[in-house]
C-alpha cells in the first residue's frame, strides 16, 4: 500500500497524510522526534503512554541514602515494549549519601541486561562529571563514570554536598505485551 505526499508546508504542522481508506494519521515535528497524535485504524502501531511520575527506590550497596530535604523526582513513558526512564535526585542540607555504590529501581522490569543510557553528576559550583547508567539486574540500575569506571555512590564521583544533581536516562525492553 503507498501513500499519497504529506499534505503540508514547512509552517502548517500538524501535516495530515490521507491513506487510501480515508483513514487519517497526524503527525508533528518537535525537537528532532516524531510523536503521533492520533492514529485512526491502522495496526500494528505501538502504543504511546503519556510521561508518569514513579517514586523510585534509591538504595545503596551498605547503608541506604535519605533523601531529607532534598528532591528526587522520577518519570517514565512507555512506547509498545520500550520505556524511557528518567530519575533526577538533587541533595538537600539534610540529605544522607549513605555507603558504597547506589541503585535505582524501574517501573518496569527489563526484557534483559543489555541497555545502557546516560548519566550526569553535577557539582553545585564547580562543573559536572559524566557517566554511563546500565541495567544492573531486570529490576534496576546504577551508574558508572565515564572517567575511571569507578560505580557512582556516596563519594564517588565526587563527595555530594547540598545543591548537587545526580541525573540518569535510559531508555530499555521490556517483556510487556
Amino acid at each position: 500500500m503507498t501513500f499519497p505526499p504529506i499534505e503540508s508546508s514547512p509552517l502548517s504542522f500538524p501535516a495530515v497524510r490521507k491513506a487510501p481508506n480515508r483513514d487519517e494519521l497526524k503527525i508533528w515535528l518537535s525537537h528532532q522526534n516524531i510523536y503521533a497524535a492520533r492514529i485512526v485504524g491502522l495496526s500494528g502501531v505501538a502504543h504511546v503512554e503519556d510521561w508518569t511520575s514513579f517514586a523510585t527506590t534509591w538504595t545503596a550497596a551498605s547503608v541506604n541514602p535519605a533523601i531529607g530535604n532534598g528532591t528526587i523526582t522520577g518519570k517514565y513513558r512507555r512506547t509498545g515494549n520500550s520505556v524511557t526512564y528518567h530519575v533526577s535526585i538533587t541533595m538537600g542540607s539534610t540529605t544522607t549519601t549513605g555507603t558504597g555504590e547506589w541503585y535505582l529501581d524501574l517501573p518496569y522490569a527489563a526484557a534483559d541486561e543489555v541497555s545502557i543510557g546516560s548519566a550526569l553528576a553535577w557539582e553545585s559550583g564547580i562543573g559536572k562529571d559524566e557517566g554511563t547508567c546500565w541495567l544492573n539486574s531486570v529490576t534496576g540500575l546504577q551508574a558508572i563514570s565515564d572517567i575511571n569506571a569507578s560505580d557512582w555512590g556516596d563519594a564517588v564521583p565526587f563527595t555530594w554536598a547540598d545543591g548537587d544533581i545526580y541525573r540518569v536516562s535510559i531508555t530499555y525492553e521490556t517483556d510487556f505485551a
